[in-house]
């Protein structure tokens, strides 16, 4: 009924009767009630054909992370890093990123995260970007933030706005270990000397993510 609204006044308006704003926010709020449906391919078509920016990349990422592929988001993400976001952007990447690492690594950076995370939600008050995590995602990342001692935090944390789309894959030794280094470099040739195989190896690996 929202997604039939929206529709119904974007066309009825058309783009010259919005502001520049307007517009933008648009692409952002018709991808998310299409998740919220279930329905990720359309989401990620939206995600794509969006303008530039922290949105359509948060989108993209979060899209991907739905439809089960971790490592796309993860690489979205990455154009992120260093970018002085907004809270509200800042928060959603920052829950996203964890909620990847937090599916299969146990290595520093899913604590470090989850005090980053939990900073950004007490400073601001936001509790929006937790919501629109998978349900499975959402609730390991809540359960991050409750081991690392953030419960108040968790208990006005509202569900996950999003349907289950996909189960969880299990992922190969050799996998987990491409999408942990992910984090640290965007080269093929780089990860690939990290873990000590080829860079055609690697991006076998990346196409299965």
């Amino acid at each position: 009924e929202g997604l039939a609204a929206l529709d119904a006044t974007i066309g009825q308006r058309g783009a010259e009767g919005r502001p520049l704003r307007a517009r933008h926010g648009l692409p952002r709020a018709r991808g998310l009630l299409h998740l919220a449906l279930g329905d990720v391919h359309t989401a990620t078509d939206i995600a794509h054909k969006d303008a530039p920016g922290a949105d359509a990349t948060i989108a993209r990422a979060r899209a991907a992370l739905a439809a089960d592929k971790p490592g796309t988001a993860l690489r979205e993400l990455k154009a992120l890093a260093g970018s002085a976001l907004p809270p509200r952007q800042n928060a959603e990447a920052v829950a996203l990123e964890l909620a990847v690492l937090a599916r299969y690594s146990h290595d520093l950076r899913v604590p470090a995260l989850t005090r980053r995370l939990a900073a950004i939600l007490h400073r601001t008050g936001l509790r929006l970007p937790l919501a629109l995590l998978p349900p499975d995602d959402c609730r390991r990342v809540l359960d991050a933030l409750t081991r690392a001692g953030f419960d108040a935090l968790v208990t006005d944390a509202p569900a996950s706005l999003l349907v289950p789309t996909h189960p969880v894959a299990s992922l190969t030794n050799r996998e987990r270990a491409v999408l942990e280094a992910l984090p640290d470099t965007k080269r093929v040739s780089e990860v690939g000397d990290m873990l000590g195989v080829s860079p055609n190896t690697v991006k076998s690996q990346l196409r299965t993510l």
